[in-house]
């Protein structure tokens, strides 16, 4: 039986290519081989009837030649916090089941697998922020990941870069970074300061049976903080109209009155590089009365009565040095 399923959320990746990492273009990888990490958050998804809002993933990659060549080893960890019904779901989705061949990153990686490990039920801490290029990852025992933005080595400054790919099957913006990665385990890699990518995931097969050609290009823009229990699993019926929302005369659609427990905001101008993801308070779109607009160019910036945006968390050492 044919689902259809829907995933919106962040993502971020750290392999053994430099930065920029040749395989974004169609050229060959900067090794010879491929060796990765990659893991998201789900801020709304389902499959079937089943929510998948709020929960985390992540997946260690190992290719011992170029990804098309194939014999590659993959495992995916799942979030422990999701039932039965949910783990199957995550993991059909994380292994390219349930949708056309070459629609999804998912399916060209396990397409290129001699061995797919067992998946993993595990906590996992996760954080990413897209627009700052920044993430950490920790799963304990199994692997740990950080990643930030690139640091000019002559002015000591942050270097912003960006692929835009119109028809990517994983993302249509990525925002470049570094990334450093150490795991143990049945799949292990040893990373540092290579390349790191941050996008928002937006991949789903709708009541056609296809691929939207959206990739992220409607996520929510609003700063998120992030339960620690349960995900919420009932009471939708699979649609995604979220909270009540009205359009100011300034053009920028807010989230409804504060105790809306909101699962998208959205901004007409459906720029998606701003993510935060904190596992700190229940999902909930701004409560404080407070927009999401953009600033010159499309970039998100979280008003508040200043200029600068809501960090919405910690410190984090952006260097990842």
């Amino acid at each position: 039986m044919s689902h259809q399923w829907e995933i919106r959320g962040v993502e971020y990746g750290n392999c053994n290519c430099a930065w920029g990492c040749p395989c974004q273009f169609g050229s060959s990888t900067t090794h010879g081989n491929c060796e990765a990490v990659v893991c998201g958050h789900i801020e709304e998804g389902h499959f079937g009837d089943t929510r998948l809002d709020g929960l985390d993933w992540a997946m260690l990659l190992y290719w011992p030649g170029e990804i098309a060549e194939g014999n590659g080893k993959q495992q995916a960890i799942i979030d422990e916090r999701a039932d039965e019904a949910q783990r199957e779901a995550l993991r059909k989705i994380l292994h390219g089941e349930e949708t056309e061949p070459g629609a999804t990153h998912f399916f060209v990686y396990n397409s290129t697998m001699s061995e797919v490990l067992e998946p993993l039920y595990k906590p996992l801490e996760l954080e990413i922020d897209v627009d700052a290029r920044s993430a950490r990852l920790n799963i304990a025992g199994i692997v740990e990941s950080a990643g930030s933005p690139i640091v000019d080595p002559h002015s000591e400054a942050e270097h912003q870069a960006r692929i835009n790919l119109p028809s990517g099957f994983e993302y249509t913006v990525a925002e470049m970074g570094t990334g450093s990665t150490r795991a143990h385990g049945a799949i292990e890699l040893d990373l540092s300061d290579s390349y790191g990518q941050f996008n928002v995931l937006h991949n789903r097969r709708g009541h056609d049976g296809h691929r939207s050609d959206e990739h992220g290009s409607d996520a929510c823009l609003g700063i998120h903080r992030l339960p620690v229990g349960p995900p919420d699993v009932g009471g939708h019926d699979g649609g995604h109209d979220g909270p009540d929302r009205r359009t100011d005369d300034d053009g920028v659609r807010r989230c409804g009155q504060e105790g809306d427990q909101g699962r998208l905001d959205r901004s007409t101008h459906g720029d998606v590089r701003g993510r935060l993801h904190r596992h700190v308070d229940p999902l909930q779109c701004r409560g404080d009365g407070g927009a999401v607009g953009t600033r010159p160019g499309g970039a998100p910036v979280a008003h508040d009565g200043d200029d600068e945006p809501e960090s919405g968390g910690g410190p984090v050492d952006r260097r990842g040095r």
